[in-house]
């Protein structure tokens, strides 16, 4: 089955807290704008439409498609709360959802992925042995299934994913799905790409 990316929906999550990184990830200093634009800009071109995943509009109105996490009681950063708000603003769709601090997953490997979206509502990739799950396709009709895992206080996307029998491709290539995840690795990916 051949899904074509420009049918498709893409999300970039960006409503986490960054406490390793000590700063919001999504205004850091990137290709001379903010991470951000870099990766909205990028991943505009590969789907049909791009939206941004967060909690209030911390973007001053610079980007029009937002998504909002929706609000639950005794829930405030939680993975799963993002994912379920993500999948219930769509209708009956496979969603590509990506973490802002992920620049370097380019369309090919995007369009791997997507070769495989007969196999499962969830299809993820895997590198070095770590399954990357805010990075791959999800249906929007788990919606239902994240939300009864919010009210298990289950926040981890793993607990979906094991639910509902993700399908994982292995990847060879480690650099491609490299995190961000603080001011460190943020400046020595940018020593080795620039």
């Amino acid at each position: 089955m051949h899904f074509d990316l420009q049918t498709l929906p893409c999300v970039i999550l960006c409503g986490g807290k960054s406490s390793r990184m000590g700063q919001d990830k999504c205004f850091l200093p990137f290709h001379n704008q903010s991470l951000i634009e870099f990766q909205f800009s990028r991943l505009s071109r590969f789907f049909q439409s791009c939206f941004l995943s967060c909690k209030e509009d911390k973007f001053k109105a610079h980007f029009e498609q937002l998504i909002f996490d929706k609000k639950l009681e005794d829930v405030e950063f939680s993975p799963m709360l993002a994912l379920f708000s993500v999948l219930d603003y769509f209708k009956d769709t496979f969603v590509f959802v990506i973490s802002v601090d992920m620049p370097s997953v380019e369309k090919e490997h995007i369009t791997t992925l997507a070769k495989h979206l007969d196999q499962s509502l969830i299809i993820l990739p895997r590198s070095k042995g770590y399954i990357h799950a805010l990075c791959g396709f999800y249906h929007s009709s788990l919606s239902s299934k994240c939300l009864e895992l919010l009210k298990q206080k289950k926040h981890k996307i793993q607990s979906l994913c094991e639910q509902n029998n993700a399908f994982v491709l292995d990847f060879n290539d480690d650099k491609a799905f490299v995190n961000l995840n603080d001011f460190e690795s943020y400046v020595r990916f940018k020593n080795e790409m620039f």
